[in-house]
């Protein structure tokens, strides 16, 4: 990225040269600033991990701010003040779950498709015509190991075909393949890759 700004002209100033943040959260000078022009009573430090957070309130800790009003939550918490400004924490917690965002929606990681997507990438696909017993792979098998593999998932495709009734609902047929196939690949090559019948 810098080699590509350099060519365009930029002049690019780092942490080498002079004291300088970038990033989207402010460095602890901006948060020392921050805490002395706000003043604060209660301080919560949020949106990092918890290092970051736990820096933040040594550091107010450090500025004299009494410990039990630097408070650390968790996800989910809740804390109400009263009329006098006192602090009300709630024994019930907001009931929370990950999100995925995929810059297209956002939804639960719990879906049906962000678990497929993660074992897309981990496992690969594996993409069978049945009809025809043609075999493709992506990121299942070692450039080596596909002639064979395929071959062998190929004359599995044949059999479970030649023994399909005519009675057999076809997608129904893909289905069991597809689980069949799965089981197969596990046991075989210890890969559970997303299997697709068509």
């Amino acid at each position: 990225m810098m080699n590509r700004l350099n060519r365009f002209g930029a002049k690019i100033i780092t942490i080498k040269e002079l004291e300088v943040h970038s990033g989207g959260h402010g460095g602890m000078a901006e948060q020392r600033v921050m805490l002395n022009l706000i003043q604060p009573k209660y301080i919560i430090p949020v949106h990092g991990d918890l290092s970051m957070r736990l820096t933040l309130k040594r550091e107010a800790i450090k500025m004299g701010w009494d410990t039990k009003n630097v408070l650390m939550l968790e996800d989910g918490s809740i804390v109400e003040l009263d009329e006098k400004h006192n602090l009300i924490f709630s024994q019930k917690k907001i009931p929370l779950e990950a999100l995925g965002v995929d810059g297209m929606s956002i939804g639960s990681l719990e879906t049906r498709a962000v678990k497929e997507r993660i074992q897309l990438g981990e496992e690969g696909v594996l993409v069978i015509n049945t009809k025809e017993a043609i075999v493709d792979s992506r990121g299942l098998f070692f450039p080596d190991e596909i002639t064979a593999s395929h071959a062998a998932i190929a004359d599995y495709v044949k059999k479970a075909v030649s023994g399909k009734k005519p009675e057999d609902n076809e997608k129904n047929f893909r289905e069991f393949l597809a689980k069949d196939l799965g089981k197969m690949v596990l046991k075989v090559w210890e890969r559970e890759p997303v299997v697709v019948c068509l």
